[in-house]
């Protein structure tokens, strides 16, 4: 008689149940009174987020053991039942519940670990349609812990000279994509960095108080590239969807690595620092048109006028005490300085 109970070695997760809740419009941890989630070294994910962030990891070469709870609901709601896993043990017990499905799906990862996005992947092509979990996936590829950084880095790299080639006119998906995150996301929140180079780190702004809110310069870079990602990923559509298709996503990561832009931003790195100077020392944006006018080269427009215009020399001889009202010409790049010439020939 056998009296060995392979439950043990089972996971809680049943994916094709999972598969039939998700398929029915329920989220991606399943009906509320069967629900199914992981907690991890991230917190608490669906099994979407799960995958598609170790996905990400893998993609970018991380492999790195980590333990995983896994939690089902049961029962209604009323009970939950636990199991804990080293992630080595759960990917096999997640390749076992492929296998046992209908379609009886087999991924033969050997002993490669690289090869452990497989086994994700199948879950989100045979679970969830082959949707990424969006937020999950834009966290992940922009975080600013190192495990990613070699993916990042090219990421990085890529915004910046994206944002360059926007500034000159440029209006391919990527630039219209960096200038897009310039404008909501890099000089709204410039102010709010807390860089550690450079002449403008003070705690105090003569004019406006208090800096109360402060971020690093890598939390700051991640916020814009996040939407840059986005951008890129809905390719500039206006979209409420929380999902990213998997062959879209990774094509989009791929492109970063693959195809380096690391040596042409290289050349412009000084235009770089200059742009943040200008972000952050003279609170000057340069807006992006709708249609830049890449005929004429201006993309970010007005951007040299403003800088001649709005140039240092001039406004620290302001006595902002007095929070005097400064009004230039764009055109010329001179002050007015007094409304006379806007008197002549006004009858009162």
């Amino acid at each position: 008689m056998n009296y060995y109970d392979d439950s043990m070695d089972r996971p809680l997760v049943d994916i094709k149940q999972l598969r039939k809740d998700y398929r029915e419009g329920h989220t991606a941890m399943g009906r509320p009174d069967r629900g199914y989630y992981v907690t991890n070294w991230r917190g608490m994910q669906s099994l979407q987020s799960f995958c598609t962030s170790e996905s990400v990891l893998l993609w970018a070469g991380d492999r790195k053991d980590r333990n995983v709870r896994e939690v089902q609901i049961q029962n209604g709601g009323s009970d939950y039942e636990m199991k804990a896993w080293t992630d080595r043990r759960y990917i096999d017990m997640l390749n076992r519940a492929l296998y046992e499905t209908d379609e009886g799906i087999d991924v033969n990862r050997s002993y490669w670990d690289s090869l452990d996005s497989q086994v994700y992947e199948a879950i989100i092509n045979n679970v969830y349609n082959g949707e990424l979990d969006k937020k999950a996936f834009l966290e992940t590829a922009t975080s600013t812990h190192p495990e990613v950084d070699f993916m990042r880095q090219h990421l990085t790299v890529a915004f910046k000279h994206d944002v360059l080639r926007a500034k000159d006119g440029d209006s391919d998906l990527h630039a219209r994509a960096a200038g897009h995150a310039y404008l909501t996301e890099l000089a709204g929140n410039a102010r709010m960095v807390d860089f550690d180079y450079g002449p403008y780190t003070p705690e105090r702004d003569k004019s406006l108080g208090e800096r109360y809110e402060h971020m690093s310069e890598d939390e700051w870079l991640a916020g814009a590239e996040r939407a840059y990602l986005e951008y890129i990923i809905d390719d500039s559509e206006q979209t409420t969807s929380t999902t990213v298709q998997l062959e879209d996503a990774k094509e989009v990561l791929q492109d970063f690595t693959l195809n380096s832009r690391i040596k042409p931003f290289g050349n412009r790195a000084e235009e770089w620092y200059e742009m943040v100077d200008i972000m952050v020392d003279k609170d000057v944006v340069f807006m992006v048109g709708a249609e830049p006018k890449i005929d004429i080269g201006l993309g970010m427009r007005y951007q040299e006028d403003v800088h001649d215009a709005v140039d240092l020399d001039v406004l620290s001889d302001l006595d902002l005490s007095f929070n005097e009202s400064v009004t230039f010409n764009i055109d010329s790049g001179e002050y007015i300085d007094d409304d006379s010439e806007y008197d002549d020939g006004l009858e009162l």
